[in-house]
């Protein structure tokens, strides 16, 4: 299946869909964890901000999958973004679970061997990590926009659909998404670099502004925040090239974002 668009050009175009959520994430969200960090000493800021991924997560599904105008979601109950965050929520215990087996399974060994502390233990920690979501979600991906789309939606038929796209998912997050996290990791140690004085809090306990920290999270977070797009656009994808490919007597799909 050809699409007009690349996936890079239509994270894009889902992106600027959707600024009013974006503008959050970039610039209101910072401010909220520093200030229940600093003021609160809670960990609510960190559950709520993966809330509001996650609703992003859902809202580009739901732009790519049925034309959706996200506004309607602040108009109305929403019981799919409900059950989506739930499998979601489902998917990431998987992850957990994978990551906490493969290192019980020996893992634990090779880092405690080359330092617990080193930069290469703790990398490889973080690889074996992105590895395990990258297999649960390249099965289990498509359980999401299914579950958004509501065809198909149950886990039997997500796991149907990773006989013929579980390849086309791992590759494409591979290729886009590790260079992706290059990105972040590398624009996190130029700002302690070319900045090694400056502060990554933006509001600190003295009530003190940082606009400088404002930007360089407005800019951290957005990039994140282009990355979740990225992540949607392809499992969207996924779930569009399996569903329109229907078996004997059976009608396709309707995608309004492909018509």
């Amino acid at each position: 299946m050809i699409f007009e668009r690349s996936i890079l050009s239509d994270a894009a175009l889902t992106m600027r869909k959707q600024w009013e959520l974006v503008l959050i994430l970039m610039f209101l969200l910072p401010v909220i964890q520093d200030f229940f960090s600093f003021y609160v000493q809670s960990n609510f800021s960190g559950a709520a901000t993966h809330v509001v991924w996650n609703i992003l997560l859902y809202n580009c599904l739901h732009y790519v999958l049925n034309g959706y105008d996200h506004k309607a979601l602040l108009q109305r109950k929403d019981r799919k973004l409900v059950r989506f965050l739930m499998i979601n929520f489902a998917l990431e215990i998987i992850v957990l679970g994978l990551f906490i087996a493969v290192c019980l399974a020996g893992m634990f060994d090779i880092i405690i061997q080359l330092g617990k502390t080193s930069v290469f233990g703790i990398s490889l920690i973080v690889v074996c990590f992105l590895c395990c979501a990258l297999l649960v979600y390249a099965v289990l991906g498509t359980w999401l926009p299914a579950r958004v789309h509501g065809k198909k939606s149950g886990i039997g038929f997500a796991f149907g659909r990773a006989r013929g796209q579980a390849g086309y998912i791992a590759l494409r997050l591979v290729i886009l998404l590790v260079p992706h996290l290059m990105l972040l990791g590398g624009f996190f140690i130029a700002y302690g670099l070319f900045l090694p004085q400056a502060s990554l809090d933006i509001i600190d306990k003295g009530f003190g502004f940082h606009p400088d920290a404002l930007l360089f999270n407005a800019i951290f977070f957005g990039l994140i925040t282009f990355g979740y797009v990225i992540f949607s656009v392809v499992l969207a994808r996924a779930y569009v090239r399996e569903e329109l490919k229907p078996a004997e007597g059976e009608m396709p799909l309707a995608i309004p974002y492909l018509s």
